[in-house]
Order: structure tokens, then C-alpha cells, then sequence
């Protein structure tokens, strides 16, 4: 079946002696495989936005114009994020950064081509989930989006729609540690000064969503509480035990591309101490080995315990049975997912 094999060759996902995706993965992989879809529905539309740019900040816009020091509370994402993004988008023509003359600074408003495709992303994006629901059996489907949304509407917090970093220099979400969470009700993890955490409203907030949004916010929400833990984010940890297995030592093209080891000794994992990159081989030919660093070890060797230990937490927080409906739910479509599928969805640079 579609996707079985990637499912088995993933080194060291193997949990109480039965091959089961972390909850994460089977995320992932869900909404990987539809925003696949996604961008080979825009294919012959350009400039067309990708889906991390349409969901993480031109569906937050109105004609009217959004206050540009509030996006980050409407998207949910840091404040370095939406910078970039905001560059980006209007390099694209399809925002305006507008001075304004009262006391709520810079206004951001969609231009007529942002209107254009902001429209046409929302068509297509209802065009794919509804197409991707047919391909996959609309009750599988069912099943899933119902489990979605039943875990979603219990969390704390809004979160962004889809998986996007603290900034383009930092794969996690929230950006670390400058603010301490909150363990209580509302529960706030653990912050960056420049990522805003926002309550989530009264009232229905998920039924609204398209399933996209639904598995984005999800997988966003598994994110924030493995970084709690404070060794790495989800998408280095993952990449680690990927190319690496249980090996402390592999050549540097075997190391998933995502990891951005380059053997320069300025690629960010490279200069925060995970990896270190030595030539090895003579003039002839010069090859180079990839060596995990300790820490690089801890962090590769905690990412099982720890993506167990965010699910079971889950299960306890937000009740078993709605957390084991989700799990069920994604392991029924699973298979039937392309194949290759990456274990982890995060966007590090919008465009």
C-alpha cells in the first residue's frame, strides 16, 4: 500500500515493540500530503502564494486593512516571522505597507492582485480538501476532520494554521525560553519575546476551519509542548534520528536536507554545537563525515521518550478517548498517503 514502506524504513520510530508513527508524524505526514495537493492545483497560476504564505498571513487580512503591529496576534506567529513574510508579500505585489496618520501606525492591506489570489487560494484550497477527502473515503475523512476538531477546540490557545517558525534563524515555534509558561489554566508555554501567545475565544472556533487549519493547528500544538521541553525543536529532533539512526557518525549527503548541515561550520546546527562536520579520505577524493556532538546525541536519543511523553500528556489533558480518535483516525488514511511523505511540516521562510 501507498506509503507503507517510508512507514517502516524511519529508523528508530518503533514504540513498545510495534511500528506506530508519533502522533506528530502521522500529523505531518497528513498535512504534507495535502498541501502536496495544494501546490499541484496552483500549478500554471503565477505568481501564486504557497500554502504556508496563504494560511500563515493573507487569509489574516481584510480589504480594509489590518494594523501592521497587530498581525502577529491575527496570524499567531513571532513578529520576526511577520516581517519576513510581509517582505516577501509585497515583493510579490500582493500587499501595501500604507503609513497612517492616527495613532495605530502602518496598515497592511491586500492590493487588487492580493485580492485576486487570496480568492483563488481559498477556492482552491476548498477544491483540494474536498477532492483529498473522495481520494481518501469521505467517512475516513469524516472521522478524522470530527477527531480534529474535538482535540483543537480544547486547547488553550489560538494557533497559527499552519507549522511556521520563530524566524528564519529559528526552527521552533515560540522561540525559547525568554518568557516563563504558565502550567495553569489558560495554559501558556514558554516564550520568545516576540511570539504573542492569544487565548482562544468563546464559543465555536474550529468548526469553521478547513481541514488544513485543523491538522496545521494540531501539529503546531504538538510542536510548542515537545520545544517545552527545551533540548531542540520537534523538526531538528526528528531530522536527527532520521539521518542518523542509531548511528553517532554518517556521511553529510546522507543528512535530510532540512537539517541545512552544509560542513561549513556556519550552518546553524553546526554552530550551536549538534553536529560536527570533519574531510575525511585523500586528494584524490575528499568525502565528509557528519559526527553527532553529546548534546547532538541527547537531543537525538530524547526525541522517542519525548514525543511519547507529549502524547501521553495529551491523553491526560485532553482527555484519552477524543487524543486516541485522532491517532485512530490518522492511522486509517496513513496508508493510503503518498509515499516519502517527511515526518515533520515547518516553514522556516515564507514566500
Amino acid at each position: 500500500m501507498r506509503g507503507e514502506f517510508w512507514r517502516r524504513r524511519v529508523a528508530g520510530l518503533r514504540f513498545g515493540g510495534v511500528d506506530e508513527l508519533p502522533l506528530s508524524a502521522l500529523l505531518a505526514r497528513a498535512l504534507g500530503d495535502l498541501t502536496q495537493e495544494i501546490n499541484r492545483a496552483s500549478v500554471g497560476s503565477n505568481p501564486f502564494p504557497s500554502a504556508p504564505m496563504w494560511f500563515g498571513l493573507l487569509r489574516a487580512l481584510t480589504p480594509e486593512g489590518v494594523a501592521q503591529r497587530d498581525l502577529p496576534a491575527r496570524t499567531r506567529l513571532s513578529r520576526r516571522a511577520i516581517r519576513q513574510a510581509t517582505r516577501s508579500a509585497e515583493g510579490s505585489g500582493w500587499i501595501s505597507v500604507d503609513p497612517d496618520p492616527g495613532l495605530s501606525g502602518p496598515h497592511v492591506r491586500l492590493t487588487s492582485e492580493g485580492r485576486r489570489v487570496g480568492e483563488a487560494c481559498q477556492a482552491t484550497t476548498e477544491v483540494v480538501e474536498q477532492r483529498w477527502a473522495t481520494g481518501l473515503g469521505p467517512a475516513s475523512v469524516a472521522r478524522l476532520r470530527a477527531a480534529l476538531e474535538s482535540v483543537v477546540r480544547l486547547f488553550d490557545l489560538e494557533l497559527p494554521h499552519y507549522p511556521i517558525s520563530y524566524g528564519s534563524a529559528d526552527s521552533r515555534v515560540t522561540g525559547g525560553h525568554y518568557h516563563p509558561g504558565n502550567p495553569d489554566a489558560p495554559r501558556i508555554p514558554p516564550h520568545g519575546q516576540d511570539w504573542p501567545p492569544v487565548l482562544r475565544g468563546e464559543g465555536d472556533t474550529v468548526s469553521g476551519l478547513g481541514l488544513s487549519a485543523l491538522l496545521g493547528q494540531a501539529l503546531v500544538g504538538f510542536t510548542i509542548d515537545y520545544e517545552a521541553f527545551g533540548l531542540s525543536s520537534l523538526m531538528v529532533a526528528e531530522g536527527l534520528v532520521r539521518g542518523f539512526g542509531d548511528h553517532n557518525a554518517v556521511p553529510l549527503n546522507n543528512l535530510p536536507r532540512h537539517l541545512g548541515v552544509n560542513g561549513s561550520g556556519r550552518s546553524s546546527l553546526e554552530r550551536h554545537g549538534l553536529v560536527a562536520v570533519t574531510a575525511v579520505g585523500g586528494t584524490a577524493h575528499l568525502d565528509k563525515l557528519t559526527r553527532l556532538t553529546p548534546v547532538g546525541q541527547q537531543t537525538r536519543d530524547a526525541y522517542r521518550r519525548q514525543v511519547k511523553e507529549v502524547e501521553n500528556d495529551w491523553r491526560r489533558r485532553y482527555r484519552a478517548t477524543p487524543v486516541t480518535t485522532l491517532r485512530n483516525a490518522l492511522e486509517e488514511i496513513d496508508p493510503r498517503l503518498s509515499p516519502g511523505l517527511p515526518h515533520h511540516v515547518m516553514v522556516t521562510t515564507l514566500r
